[in-house]
C-alpha cells in the first residue's frame, strides 16, 4: 500500500500526555502565585520597617528625655527602665522586618527556578503530545506493519516500515 507524504500513520492515545500536561501548567500557575505572594510580604515588610523605625526613633528620643530628668531628679527610675524597655523592643521589631527583607529575597530565587522547571516539564509534555501522532515523513510504500488498532506499543518498538517510491532499482 502506498501513502503519501504527510499521512497519519498511526496515533498514539495523548490521554496520559494531557493530564500531565495539565497537572504541570498548575504547578507553573501555583508556584507564580507563590512568587506574588512573597513580593508582597516584601513590599509589606518594607512598609512596616519604615513605620517601627519611626517608632524606634521616638523611642530613643523618650529614653534621651527620661533620662535627662532621671538625672536631674524629676523622674524615677522605673520609668527610665520602661523607656529602655521599649526601645529594645522597638529594636527588635525593626531587625524583625531587616532580616525578613534580607530573607524573602532567597525564597523568591528558589521559586523561580522552580517555576523554570515546571515550564520545562509543560515544554516536555507539549513535546510529547506532538509526538503522539506519527506522520509520513515522504511518500512510501508500506513494506511492514507492526501494530494494529486498539493495541499498546512499547517504547523503542519498530510500528511501521515502509520504502520511498522516488527512487528504484533496474
Amino acid at each position: 500500500r502506498i501513502v503519501q507524504q504527510g499521512t497519519v500513520l498511526l496515533k498514539v492515545d495523548p490521554g496520559g500526555y494531557k493530564l500531565e500536561k495539565n497537572r504541570s501548567e498548575a504547578v507553573v500557575k501555583a508556584v507564580r502565585a507563590q512568587i506574588a505572594e512573597l513580593k508582597a510580604k516584601e513590599q509589606s515588610a518594607a512598609n512596616n520597617l519604615k513605620i517601627d523605625e519611626r517608632a524606634l526613633t521616638l523611642a530613643r528620643t523618650e529614653l534621651g528625655r527620661v533620662r535627662t530628668l532621671y538625672d536631674a531628679g524629676n523622674a524615677p527610675l522605673t520609668d527610665v527602665e520602661a523607656a529602655e524597655r521599649a526601645v529594645l523592643s522597638a529594636e527588635k521589631t525593626v531587625q524583625g522586618y531587616r532580616n525578613t527583607i534580607s530573607e524573602l529575597p532567597v525564597s523568591r530565587r528558589v521559586l523561580e527556578a522552580q517555576l523554570l522547571q515546571q515550564q520545562a516539564g509543560v515544554a516536555t509534555t507539549q513535546l510529547d503530545l506532538a509526538r503522539t501522532e506519527v506522520v509520513a515523513p515522504f511518500t512510501m510504500r508500506l513494506r511492514e506493519v507492526n501494530v494494529g488498532l486498539q493495541q499498546s506499543a512499547s517504547a523503542g518498538q519498530v510500528l511501521v516500515i515502509g520504502d520511498g517510491i522516488d527512487v528504484f532499482e533496474i
